[in-house]
């Protein structure tokens, strides 16, 4: 997830903000103040979860002070889930303003920050869109080991869509002698290009770099 919030700030700070000065050095551009960068980040929150609720809504989550979920042997308590309460937006604006608010949830260290995005990202996208992205009678899996998060969650943040697939439309497998199947994948919107591109370095088997986004 870090690493798809990195390039949403860097694209911002490099063509959103550009300033009108072309005199003005690309290095200068990659040195905001502080406020700057609590901007950068709320907006990017906020593109990443209005690109997943397919710019009609998004949902916000943040941790009251009460458990509305009590402690049992079903369920474990972890002093942030427990205690969510949902914010639905069907305005952009409304959204950025109201991450602008609260963004303290987000940046407190250590704090529950990537967990709130995380969940939030999961419940703007929805359960049964989840289970068809991550195309789910397949065995794919939204979390993984890494430290980085699962390809699908870095999917899901950069494409607004968990897949665990890096192709777009149609992939035929197999040669002339063989037989062949068929692949599709959701990557990305048909109407709607990513704006960013996802590279992954693997390394030997017990070493594994995963994915690095770029701009």
């Amino acid at each position: 997830m870090q690493s798809v919030l990195q390039a949403f700030i860097i694209k911002y700070f490099i063509f959103d903000c550009k300033p009108r000065d072309k005199s003005v050095v690309m290095e200068e551009l990659l040195k905001p103040t502080e406020a700057e960068q609590a901007q950068a980040l709320y907006l990017a929150i906020s593109d990443i979860l209005w690109n997943i609720g397919e710019k009609t809504k998004a949902l916000i989550v943040l941790p009251g002070e009460n458990s509305l979920i009590p402690h049992s042997h079903a369920y474990f308590q972890d002093n942030v889930t427990e205690k969510l309460f949902f914010f639905e937006f069907t305005k952009l604006d409304e959204m950025q303003i109201f991450m602008k608010r609260y963004l303290p949830y987000f940046t407190e260290n250590p704090g529950p920050g990537a967990l709130l995005l995380l969940y939030s990202a999961v419940v703007t996208r929805g359960m049964e869109n989840l289970r068809n992205d991550l195309d789910a009678p397949k065995g794919a899996h939204l979390m993984g080991p890494y430290e980085e998060g699962s390809l699908n969650i870095v999917t899901l943040m950069l494409t607004g869509r968990a897949t665990p697939y890096l192709h777009n439309g149609v992939v035929y497998v197999g040669d002339e002698d063989h037989y062949v199947s068929i692949v599709e994948s959701t990557t990305v919107n048909t109407s709607d290009t990513a704006s960013f591109g996802i590279i992954t370095i693997y390394e030997p088997p017990t070493k594994c770099r995963w994915p690095e986004v770029r701009v």
